[in-house]
């Protein structure tokens, strides 16, 4: 386990104390802040919770808007299908770095992973 997924742990666990959870959310946003690597983020955008995925996701829109390698990660990765599963209030951060995200690949793909196209795809198996 690595610290970041330590830190994680800690930020979610129920039993964390409210100053031991405020320690984690500083040093998990430290930590997003100076990452460079997609890889080391994608993990980040299916498990973390509301108050740090703005900050993933944030970093990741600055990382994709550079990297075309990252981009193909990123959507080859199940996060482009995760961030659109997430239900963001109209005008927060949270929906600008989603709607951000969005923005860099094509409608057509965006479509395609949007859960209902998934669910309509899985139910023409059928």
């Amino acid at each position: 386990m690595c610290i970041r997924d330590s830190l994680l742990s800690v930020f979610i666990n129920q039993e964390s104390s409210e100053d031991l959870k405020n320690q984690a959310k500083r040093a998990l946003k430290s930590i997003i802040r100076v990452c460079k690597e997609i890889d080391a983020l994608i993990p980040l955008v299916n498990v973390a919770q509301p108050p740090i995925i703005k900050y993933v996701l944030e970093k990741c829109a600055m990382i994709l808007e550079k990297n075309l390698q990252a981009k193909k990660k990123f959507a080859q990765s199940s996060a482009l299908l995760s961030i659109q599963e997430i239900k963001a209030e109209p005008g927060s951060k949270l929906k600008a770095a989603i709607d951000k995200i969005n923005a860099l690949y094509p409608p057509e793909i965006i479509e395609h992973y949007k859960p209902e196209t998934v669910n309509n795809l899985l139910s023409n198996i059928q």
